[in-house]
């Protein structure tokens, strides 16, 4: 897990780092607060909050806490051929074949970022940019070499500050009406996450420091607040890496 100390406006937040299913109450609190947020901003009525993630041993969960309450979160679901990663579930009545065309795309084991959410009251502290940097860190100690991400289009962004790229040639110009007619969302992909083809060499830093310090107090992440972070990852984790 990752522990981040009181900054000056002591906000303590900690973020856990954990396998869905070794964790399955942790699970649930991050699929409530997800689900707040989206009823917060309005999605509610176009989504159905989707739990199956919740026992699958290659789900990589980062879960951020503020003074005991879930405000954040993000998964990394390492694709095991066996079951589908959730961008091929969206979207399976859209487009059947997405499965065998995110295999032709990868350059070996292969991943999907996805359910980046955060609550309103920690909007200001970039944590959809730390916990990006943190579970990209995890993919490369578990040997990932590609990151798919499915990305609303008013949150692309996020991803494309770190070198992701739109899949155009399938959709429309890439982009899906999901979850439904009033919204678009494109396939993302990061085809080598070794390369750090990133805009911003900061990022780079970031990542490759974390990589190498999965466990460890560092006080650079979030310049902004002048936090401390202290990283621990549960060790079950890292499993994932031989289960390939």
């Amino acid at each position: 897990m990752v522990h981040m100390n009181q900054n000056k406006e002591g906000e303590g937040i900690v973020i856990e780092c954990f396998r869905a299913s070794d964790f399955p109450e942790k699970c649930i609190e991050y699929s409530n607060g997800r689900n707040q947020v989206l009823k917060d901003y309005g999605f509610m009525e176009d989504l159905n909050p989707d739990i199956k993630w919740h026992k699958n041993d290659y789900t990589i969960v980062a879960l951020v806490y503020q003074k005991g309450e879930a405000v954040a979160g993000m998964r990394l679901d390492v694709n095991n051929g066996k079951v589908d990663l959730p961008v091929v579930d969206s979207l399976k009545n859209l487009l059947p074949a997405l499965k065998d065309y995110l295999k032709l795309r990868a350059n070996g084991k292969f991943a999907e970022g996805n359910g980046t959410w955060n609550a309103k009251k920690i909007s200001g502290l970039n944590m959809s940019q730390i916990l990006t940097r943190y579970l990209y860190a995890v993919a490369l100690n578990l040997d990932v070499v590609t990151i798919f991400s499915f990305q609303a289009r008013f949150a692309r962004r996020i991803v494309e500050n770190y070198g992701a790229v739109r899949v155009t040639e399938i959709g429309k110009d890439g982009w899906f009406s999901y979850p439904s007619d009033k919204y678009l969302a494109g396939i993302y992909l990061f085809e080598d996450i070794k390369v750090f083809n990133f805009k911003d060499t900061h990022y780079v830093d970031r990542i490759r420091f974390l990589a190498n310090h999965l466990n460890c107090k560092d006080q650079k992440e979030n310049e902004s607040k002048e936090a401390i972070l202290e990283y621990k990852i549960d060790e079950r984790v890292l499993w994932v890496k031989d289960m390939y």
